[in-house]
């Protein structure tokens, strides 16, 4: 409650400072002429410096130590957020500045900027958290970007197969741009009524790129596939010859679900994350790239403020994948654990038989599964909340763009065809905007998967059965001295003492 209300402060405390700056800079203004931009630029960049260095000597105290870095990051795109953007803007377009020479001028554009600023820095520090390099106690887990390079590296013998599939993914995504442009024309054909001649062209165009696309789609897919079950195979069997060259003792302290479910699952979701999710995120970067271009040319207005979804939608995104993750790998030990149940059964049904113990071994697993369950709904009650979030700010941007577009009609800086086609273009953009931030996340939350695989990968065996020594005759004659034996489960109690 007290960092909030420092932040509140240091707002107030900005808007007054700016208004105050404003008024002592207004008489100076006419000295640069009729050129009141570069006046505005020349005030803007020098008034922003002092805004930052005021709230960072003057409110920076009164926060925790740990929250200055976050509020010093905070003032600076606060303060300096309006300059760049008026800069980039004029050199880009160029035209007269929004901002005012105080918040009384512009007190629309002001306010937005604070909400601009504040919404950057909720996305940064969310997305992009400090880390003070502690341990957890968990041993050495290793961090996402380093398990992507090992399981890619995994598929270098398959480089050629890849290659392929990235060529025709290419080429796919490619002609899809084509016939989307091919539907923009088309519309324009039918509009017009000196271009109706050009329907027949237009259309056989179109349906040539489709055909294209969907004949590319196919051979990339074949690729992939290809590739899926040749990394799956070979993680497999690495997998399983590092578990048998384990000692005994390692057969002792992990549960044979375990194992099992490292084999059939976590391979898989690991050849998931490399093929299928890389798949689809490339082929929505290229088709996000070229559906921003277009919109950029119909309004920079406009797109700027569509492209507002990615940041927003990034940082529910951002908190989603932690409480999923954390989720998921939950469920998937509970669901070991009950695989274990089912082991430990099937090994001991003469036991359990000559026991009468079916109905506790029965309820034994139905425990597990009701774990599993409990987790299941805990994990899809997440799921649903951020599907929520995601809609509200989806209609919310959507309803922003049509009250923008509508004025700049009013103004004359757009037409209601070209409204039209942006509209047309925006659905686009927007999914795959979606399908960009949910695939990263698949690919961070397969990849977590792969770290319990590489564990097993990496382990050692406690007893080493390397050695070379050999004697020159062999005698079938074993002696024992001074020999103690315990179990690695239970290393202080020796269970075999021979003097």
């Amino acid at each position: 409650m007290h960092t909030v209300m420092s932040y509140t402060a240091a707002v107030c405390f900005d808007a007054a400072l700016f208004y105050l700056l404003g008024c002592g800079a207004a008489p100076l203004l006419p000295v640069f002429g009729s050129n009141d931009v570069t006046g505005l630029l020349a005030f803007l960049w020098p008034a922003a410096a002092i805004r930052w260095g005021l709230i960072c000597s003057l409110w920076l105290p009164t926060v925790d130590q740990t929250s200055r870095p976050v509020m010093r990051r905070w003032a600076a795109v606060h303060c300096f957020l309006s300059s760049v953007y008026e800069s980039c803007r004029l050199a880009a377009f160029g035209g007269p500045l929004e901002t005012g020479i105080s918040p009384v001028g512009s007190p629309g554009f002001t306010f937005l900027t604070s909400i601009a600023a504040a919404a950057a820095c909720m996305f940064w520090e969310v997305a992009f958290p400090d880390t003070n390099g502690e341990d957890n106690g968990k041993g050495k887990k290793q961090k996402a970007r380093v398990l992507f390079m090992r399981v890619i590296s995994f598929c270098q013998p398959d480089y050629l197969i890849l290659l392929g599939a990235y060529v025709f993914l290419f080429l796919a995504v490619l002609f899809e741009l084509f016939a989307l442009l091919q539907t923009g024309k088309l519309i324009d054909s039918l509009g017009v009524e000196h271009q109706r001649h050009k329907f027949p062209s237009v259309l056989l165009s179109m349906a040539l790129f489709s055909f294209g696309s969907s004949l590319f789609t196919a051979a990339r897919e074949g690729f992939f596939s290809c590739a899926i079950s040749s990394f799956s195979c070979r993680i497999k069997l690495k997998l399983f010859h590092s578990s048998v060259r384990q000692e005994i003792g390692f057969f002792d302290s992990t549960k044979t679900g375990d194992i099992c479910s490292r084999l059939s699952t976590d391979t898989s979701l690991t050849g998931r994350a490399v093929s299928l999710s890389i798949n689809l995120l490339l082929r929505s970067l290229i088709e996000f790239l070229g559906i921003a271009f277009v919109m950029l040319r119909l309004s920079w207005k406009l797109t700027l403020l569509v492209l507002m979804e990615m940041p927003l939608n990034s940082l529910l995104q951002s908190v989603y994948n932690i409480y999923f993750q954390r989720f998921s790998k939950r469920v998937h030990d509970s669901l070991a654990r009950a695989n274990d149940v089912v082991g430990e059964a099937a090994a001991g049904i003469r036991t359990v038989r000559s026991f009468r113990a079916e109905h506790v071994e029965a309820r034994r697993y139905g425990d597990r599964l009701m774990d599993v369950h409990k987790l299941r709904i805990r994990r899809e009650a997440v799921r649903a909340v951020h599907a929520l979030m995601r809609k509200v700010t989806d209609q919310g941007l959507w309803l922003a763009m049509l009250y923008s577009g509508i004025k700049l009609i009013e103004s004359r800086h757009m037409s209601t065809g070209t409204l039209v086609f942006f509209m047309f273009y925006q659905r686009d953009l927007g999914n795959r905007i979606k399908t960009l931030i949910y695939i990263f996340g698949d690919v961070l939350n397969s990849v977590s998967v792969a770290e319990k695989v590489f564990e097993y990968l990496d382990r050692k065996p406690q007893v080493s059965t390397d050695g070379t020594l050999q004697p020159d005759t062999l005698r079938g004659h074993v002696q024992l001295c001074n020999l103690t034996f315990s179990y690695p489960t239970r290393p202080e109690l020796p269970v075999l003492q021979v003097n």
